[in-house]
C-alpha cells in the first residue's frame, strides 16, 4: 500500500477516530506555513491523551460531568494543557499529513503501543474501570427536569464518524403540572466541519404526552455519508418562554447504540 494522503486518512479514520475529526478540520482551515510546529514527541503524547480522553468520556461519571461541551472543545484543552493552541495542533497535523504521511503513521504506531502499555497496566484492576457495553451516550441516565433551571432542555450531542444506524432509546415522563407548550425532542443532523454554519437537517420532532404515565421512544439516524456528521439536540425542548414557567417531567432509560453499516 502506497503511503499516499488518501491511504493515510482511511487508516487514521478506522484507528483514531477523535484525531480524524481534528484532522480533517486542521486540513481544512490550517494554512501551509510550517513555522510553529508541535516538536514531535510532545505532538506524539497529544495524540495520545486525546484518545485516552476519548475512551474516559464513555465512563458514566466523566460523560455526565462534561457531556453539555461541544465535543471537539474537549480534545481542544488537551492540547492547550501541553502549552499550544488548536492552530498550531492543526499546522502540526497538516504537515505531517501532506510532507511526512510515512512518518505520520510511525507516529501512530508509537501512541497505540503507549496505549497498548497502559491496558496492560490496568488489566490487574478490572473491577475499578466499569466498562461500557457498547453505550455510546454521554449524559447522566436519568434527569429530573423540576430539579432543572427554567431553560435547560437537556442538550446533547455525538460526532457519528461512521456508516451505520445510530438508535437512542429513552422514556419519558410528563407529568399534568407540567406547564410546558409541546414539549418535545428536537434532533438535527449538520457536517462535522461546519457544525455551527452549515446546513441543519432535522429529524422529526417526537411529541411528548402529559399525562403523568412513562413512555418509551426510539429515534433512529442513518449515517449513510463517508464523512463524519455530528448529532445535536435537546432531549425536552419547548416552545414557551421558559422564565417564570414550572416543569415536572422526568427522562430516564436512556440508551444510544450504534449499528454499522455491512459494506
Amino acid at each position: 500500500m502506497k503511503s499516499n494522503p488518501e491511504n493515510i486518512y482511511r487508516i487514521l479514520r478506522n484507528i483514531f477516530p477523535a484525531i480524524y475529526l481534528i484532522l480533517i478540520l486542521g486540513v481544512s482551515c490550517s494554512g501551509n506555513k510550517e513555522k510553529g510546529l508541535i516538536p514531535e514527541k510532545t505532538f506524539e503524547t497529544i495524540l495520545t491523551e486525546v484518545h485516552l480522553t476519548d475512551g474516559l468520556l464513555m465512563l458514566p461519571d466523566i460523560r455526565e460531568r462534561y457531556f453539555e461541551r461541544d465535543s471537539v472543545a474537549n480534545y481542544t484543552d488537551v492540547v492547550e494543557s501541553h502549552g499550544y493552541t488548536k492552530e498550531a495542533m492543526d499546522r502540526t497535523l497538516k504537515y505531517y499529513f501532506t510532507k511526512k504521511p510515512k512518518r505520520l503513521l510511525r507516529i501512530y504506531d508509537h501512541a497505540i503501543g503507549r496505549l497498548t502499555e497502559i491496558e496492560t497496566l490496568l488489566s490487574g484492576e478490572p473491577d475499578e474501570i466499569p466498562v461500557q457495553q457498547g453505550d455510546l451516550w454521554k449524559g447522566a441516565s436519568t434527569y429530573y427536569l423540576s430539579d432543572k433551571p427554567e431553560n435547560e432542555k437537556i442538550y446533547f450531542d455525538h460526532i457519528c464518524f461512521l456508516q451505520g444506524t445510530y438508535t437512542l432509546t429513552y422514556t419519558v415522563t410528563v407529568y399534568p403540572s407540567d406547564q410546558t407548550f409541546n414539549p418535545c425532542l428536537t434532533a438535527w443532523s449538520s457536517a462535522a466541519d461546519s457544525a455551527d454554519t452549515g446546513k441543519r437537517n432535522y429529524l422529526p420532532p417526537v411529541r411528548y404526552i402529559r399525562d403523568g404515565q412513562p413512555h418509551t421512544y426510539t429515534i433512529v439516524f442513518n449515517n449513510s455519508g463517508t464523512s463524519p456528521v455530528i448529532l445535536k439536540g435537546w432531549l425536552f425542548d419547548f416552545e414557551n418562554n421558559p422564565f417564570g414557567l414550572s416543569k415536572n417531567a422526568k427522562i430516564e432509560n436512556i440508551s444510544f447504540f450504534f449499528t454499522p453499516k455491512i459494506l
